[in-house]
């Protein structure tokens, strides 16, 4: 086999490869939720999974704030506390008292992320209930948005791979002549 031949298989397995990793958003700081529909923002619950699948926003890792909650039992605390049941009458959700709100769930440590969840109400309303979310780094920077995410979407979170750096460093080598003795 000649090693033009080689090289195009090479580049073509790699690059397949490459294509089904998956890898993670990191240094992520805090996420910030938005309704997308410009209604009331109502969360039942936000998970942030790690790279081994732990729920990073939970209220041991993370704490979620808001400028304004509808009643003493819709606080933002309600959003990252386990429950992904969403009901207000039983307290299961953050509900804002003014519309174009946010909940920002800050981690107590940058995070590396691999997947996101959102969930909203239950018992009433669930037509309001599309999000728009921005993960930021520790610069405050925006590093990834996401819009019209309905509740339940596990968001995988695509990045360039260890696996893509290693396919562009295997096709480098790949792309030098073979040194004939």
């Amino acid at each position: 086999m000649n090693f033009i031949k080689v090289k195009i298989i090479l580049m073509t397995l790699l690059l397949t490869v490459s294509g089904f990793s998956n890898a993670n958003l990191v240094n992520v700081s805090y996420i910030e939720i938005i309704n997308a529909k410009g209604d009331w923002l109502q969360v039942s619950e936000v998970i942030a999974n790690d790279i081994v699948g732990n729920d990073m926003a939970l209220t041991n890792f993370a704490i979620a704030t808001a400028p304004n909650q509808w009643s003493s039992i819709s606080g933002a605390e309600q959003s990252i506390d386990g429950v992904t049941a969403g009901s207000y009458q039983l307290g299961q959700i953050f509900h804002e008292l003014t519309r174009g709100s946010t909940l920002t769930v800050t981690f107590n440590a940058l995070q590396e992320l691999s997947s996101f969840t959102i969930f909203g109400r239950t018992d009433c309303c669930t037509e309001r209930d599309i999000y728009d979310i921005r993960f930021f780094g520790a610069d405050s920077q925006v590093i990834a948005t996401y819009t019209d995410v309905a509740p339940g979407t596990l968001v995988p979170i695509p990045e360039p791979t260890i696996l893509a750096l290693i396919a562009l460093g295997i096709i480098s080598l790949a792309s030098r002549k073979p040194i004939i003795m």
